[in-house]
């Protein structure tokens, strides 16, 4: 069983690295021309300085960084401008010996690939890497600025201070609903409330406004499902024979249960983390060592707890295969034992195998054999009420 699972990790991961696919994108270079491609879609939890690309499914890669293109983009679900911006770099780090005297952004002047949140009469783009993070806003045909939010220390202090000029950028330059100060100022600098002030102005400016593809997806998606269940049971060696070597026969049975799967922000959403309950119920006969009839009934619920990897079938994303393991328990038991599932998904519909690994569940709960063995497969159709 260790094994494995570790053979069942190990394709997780690859699938997790790999399943980076060329899908129908675009990039417009400098002089305005458009050209449609193939890009490489890894995820990018960090903004790119470059990114892959080819012009049919069977020319070379090519790669563009952030002086060759104006715009990159991905169907409706990603795009990327290049501004040449002036970035404050000074630390944010609350514990950092090396932040800053001084309450005043410290400029330099960069070219870098900034990520589209909300575009509209304001848009506001996002430049992040590890441990850094800097939003800024355009209004208009205005120039890209940097919206500032900085922590300081005042010299001779032991605790810092922060510049939330931020709020009266805001306040300013992106406020149709004409909101009063105190209420900017409960504004986070963090991308959700960032990106629904955005596109509550802009929806202010213009009613059609509808939110930016990349920013107008949920983190959670709720599923109900049905389905089967093929069990198989045999118990295991005693000194009775009444209850030893008896081999029940195997039982399909209806299943039900529901799912929250949270969507994590990075592996452009192909990796999640979910909780699942279903029911299990057996009712089965088998003969023992005597020849005598003997029954087993057991009612219960599974509880899974998991991590799942989805990988592209095709270029626009519709069809998903997914793989996924997890710790299970049945809520009668203490036993926590392994799962592991394989699965298609197709728009809001899914369909998946899991095996449980939960040979001893019986043990000792009506079963007081030695060794023995309960099989539990389960295939289930899903529908996802929120995704």
């Amino acid at each position: 069983m260790k094994k494995s699972i570790t053979v069942f990790f190990a394709c997780f991961s690859l699938l997790a690295s790999a399943q980076y696919n060329f899908e129908a994108g675009y990039l417009i270079d400098h002089s305005g021309i458009r050209t449609e491609c193939l890009v490489r879609n890894t995820g990018w939890k960090f903004n790119p300085s470059f990114f892959e690309y080819k012009l049919s499914p069977g020319a070379p890669v090519l790669r563009a960084a952030v002086q060759d293109v104006k715009e990159f983009g991905i169907g409706k679900q990603l795009k990327y401008i290049t501004g040449k911006v002036r970035v404050d770099r000074s630390s944010d780090a609350e514990d950092d010996n090396e932040i800053s005297l001084s309450m005043a952004p410290e400029w330099k002047e960069e070219q870098l690939f900034l990520k589209v949140i909300e575009e509209g009469d304001a848009s506001l783009y996002l430049y992040e890497e590890q441990g850094f993070t800097r939003f800024f806003f355009k209004k208009g045909d205005a120039e890209i600025e940097q919206l500032i939010f900085k922590r300081y220390k005042n010299y001779g202090e032991s605790g810092y201070a922060v510049n939330r000029n931020y709020v009266n950028q805001l306040y300013t330059h992106v406020n149709c609903r004409n909101i009063p100060v105190n209420q900017v100022e409960a504004v986070q600098y963090v991308l959700e409330p960032l990106r629904k002030w955005f596109y509550r102005h802009n929806l202010c400016t213009h009613p059609a406004h509808r939110p930016t593809g990349t920013t107008a997806r949920n983190w959670l998606s709720v599923k109900l499902f049905a389905g089967g269940n093929l069990v198989s049971y045999q118990s295991g060696t005693s000194a009775s024979s009444s209850v030893a070597n008896i081999s029940y026969d195997p039982k399909i049975s209806i299943c039900a249960g529901g799912e929250l799967e949270f969507i994590l922000p990075f592996n452009n959403r192909r990796s999640s983390l979910f909780l699942e309950t279903s029911t299990l119920s057996y009712k089965s006969a088998g003969l023992n060592s005597l020849g005598e009839r003997s029954t087993v009934e057991y009612y219960t619920i599974n509880l899974v707890l998991g991590a799942r990897q989805y990988f592209l079938l095709n270029n626009t994303g519709t069809w998903r295969g997914l793989l996924d393991a997890g710790a299970a328990m049945d809520i009668k038991q203490t036993k926590i034992s392994p799962a592991l599932g394989l699965g298609l998904n197709y728009k809001k519909y899914s369909c998946a195998f899991r095996y449980f690994f939960q040979n001893s569940i019986l043990h000792r709960y009506f079963d007081n054999t030695n060794g023995e063995k309960f099989s539990h497969v389960s295939f289930v159709v899903k529908y996802s009420l929120l995704n």
